[in-house]
């Protein structure tokens, strides 16, 4: 294998890898609570894709000279945003952490777009990385809990007296190495989407185990209703209707134990985003800043935060940390990687990003999902014919 694809295949394989070196910084507390999303932290994946641009410079050059004019022009509308910053350095640290990864991904794109052999080196490793999630997750499920901790591929140590992780009952769900198990669950789905759009690079089916594994594992409402919905539409007619009761009843069954105060703290986390966005329409309060606000705009709600996370939608929470001018900025830059991509070929993963985009801010504040967010963008339609 070349080096480089070398480099592709690790990038792909460590995309799920929870390694990271965290700062504490006195802006990372709120009300005297540490909370993880305010610290600035060090990702393997950011290494990994400093590591692409620097071998792949020349070829990232070229692709950037024709994109130069317009990506300058965005990214000053996103610098706004980490200019007014209530933690400037973090806002800087989440901007270069997503220009790192945009430019890792222009790299895969080129990559497709002109060498045939990338497409299955990505899918290898994407494959090898399902495994072992999925191996993982199934250990989690019988241990009900951590089975090796972080340092194996920087798995979340947790229990089942463990605050913040699903249960159903007494029965706590599967992380594999991520910090929620509704991401495994999202990992799962787009890894399932993307090897059904690209099964005639696989000879075996048994290839959708693992990814099937890590959705049902993590008992994600959202996941599991849009992958019913696929499965009703792609089925034959009459296992469609099997496919989707099915899918139906696990929903009833997931929404008889939720925990009805979740519906209350996502209506009040989005009554809340709308409160900080009209503080700062144009730049927002900065990216990453969007919990250092909240027990503000609290104070003109009904219901005191002690719920200290990021609203659950990608877009309000975009908007509100960097703002209109901010919003356009990342909208143009997202839109360049998407030059030769039609909706007719890629429906159901763009469907599937923006469905999932409204139930939760993984795609946002989770390094993990936006490498595989700009992976997603890199595929779509990027392959050599």
């Amino acid at each position: 294998m070349k080096p480089g694809y070398l480099l592709v295949f690790f990038f792909i394989v460590f995309l799920p890898v929870g390694w990271a070196k965290h700062w504490i910084f006195p802006q990372s507390s709120v009300n005297g609570v540490l909370v993880d999303y305010l610290m600035v932290d060090l990702w393997i994946q950011d290494l990994l894709a400093l590591s692409l641009i620097v071998y792949y410079f020349p070829l990232l050059w070229r692709k950037l000279k024709k994109l130069l004019p317009q990506i300058l022009v965005f990214v000053f509308l996103i610098v706004l945003s980490v200019f007014f910053s209530y933690f400037s350095l973090l806002s800087a640290i989440n901007l270069a952490r997503f220009l790192l990864i945009f430019f890792a991904s222009l790299i895969l794109r080129s990559l497709l777009e002109k060498e045939k052999g990338v497409t299955r080196v990505i899918l290898s490793g994407l494959l090898v990385a399902n495994i072992y999630s999925g191996l993982l997750g199934l250990l989690q499920l019988v241990n009900q809990g951590s089975v090796f901790g972080w340092w194996f591929l920087g798995e979340p140590l947790y229990s089942a007296g463990s605050s913040g992780v699903k249960k159903v009952g007494n029965l706590v769900f599967s992380l594999g190495t991520f910090p929620h198990s509704n991401i495994l669950g999202a990992f799962g789905l787009i890894s399932f989407l993307i090897f059904y759009k690209k099964k005639k690079q696989f000879r075996n089916k048994r290839v959708f185990i693992f990814p099937v594994l890590n959705i049902l594992l993590s008992f994600s409402l959202p996941t599991w209703f849009f992958w019913g919905c696929w499965l009703a539409a792609k089925l034959k007619r009459k296992r469609k209707l099997i496919a989707f009761s099915g899918i139906i009843c696990l929903a009833f069954f997931g929404i008889k134990f939720v925990n009805p105060s979740s519906f209350f703290r996502r209506y009040y986390l989005t009554k809340a985003s709308w409160l900080i966005f009209k503080k700062s329409p144009f730049w927002g309060v900065g990216w990453g800043s969007f919990v250092s606000h909240l027990p503000k705009a609290s104070t003109s709600l009904t219901e005191r935060f002690r719920f200290l996370q990021p609203v659950h939608n990608l877009f309000l929470i975009v908007i509100s940390e960097i703002g209109l001018l901010g919003s356009l900025g990342i909208t143009g830059l997202v839109g360049s990687l998407f030059s030769r991509v039609t909706v007719k070929r890629n429906k159901w993963l763009l469907f599937c990003f923006f469905f999932l985009s409204f139930f939760d801010h993984y795609f946002w504040t989770t390094t993990q999902v936006l490498c595989l967010a700009f992976l997603l963008a890199a595929l779509l339609d990027g392959e050599k014919e």
